[in-house]
């Protein structure tokens, strides 16, 4: 348990970002920790966190102060139930994090299918899941090519209200490219007001770096 709180003079700032170190015990995973934040009279609401296993910590943003918990809850999520993602698979703890959170649903109810490609559609929705997307928007009118029955209309609408496409062809059903990934996600935390300032010399250490787009290079 951690009490928080950053202030300056007699106003309360904006957003932080913490790193807390946790090392994770023989029986816990990144998926089996929780990251919660408690009011003053009790309540607590989850905080969406990354696990820095270099470090060996959890490190979160949040504008609120107060405490702050981090808890093994191994009762908090069922053992995943695809057949196509084995124990010892490098992803296997990320794809836990992400079924206990709902973000995704897998291809069906016993696979995964980690090698297979995305659509745009898909990340839509994972990141509309991530968003907390009550299901409500009005965006799907400005596709040309979203019908109101496709599986995906609710999402297309939420990433037009949110900014992150453009009106016209929504094109679900495209896979989408590594570089096109990173630029909806680099536009989706920017919109969040997370920090998204980079380190030149960090980016320029792809050896590909001179077949990106300018224009997607920070993202």
């Amino acid at each position: 348990v951690y009490k928080l709180s950053v202030t300056g003079g007699n106003k309360t700032e904006g957003t932080k970002t913490y790193f807390l170190p946790y090392t994770l015990k023989n029986n816990e995973t990144i998926s089996s920790i929780s990251v919660y934040h408690v009011n003053s009279k009790g309540e607590r609401s989850t905080v969406n966190f990354e696990y820095d296993s270099t470090l060996g910590g959890v490190k979160f943003s949040t504008a609120e102060n107060g405490y702050f918990v981090i808890i093994h809850d191994k009762t908090s999520h069922q053992d995943i139930p695809f057949i196509d993602v084995a124990e010892t698979y490098w992803a296997r703890d990320y794809i836990q994090y992400c079924y206990d959170k709902g973000l995704f649903k897998g291809t069906s109810d016993t696979t995964f299918s980690p090698n297979e490609t995305i659509s745009k559609a898909e990340v839509v929705a994972l990141l509309s899941r991530l968003d907390n997307f009550d299901g409500n928007s009005s965006g799907i009118r400005f596709f040309s090519d979203v019908k109101k029955d496709d599986w995906y209309a609710m999402y297309a609408g939420w990433a037009y209200d949110k900014g992150l496409v453009n009106p016209g062809d929504f094109n679900g059903e495209n896979t989408m490219q590594r570089v096109a990934i990173a630029r909806m996600l680099y536009n989706y935390i920017k919109k969040d007001g997370i920090d998204t300032d980079i380190k030149t010399d960090e980016v320029e250490r792809y050896s590909d770096m001179g077949s990106i787009a300018g224009s997607a290079r920070s993202a």
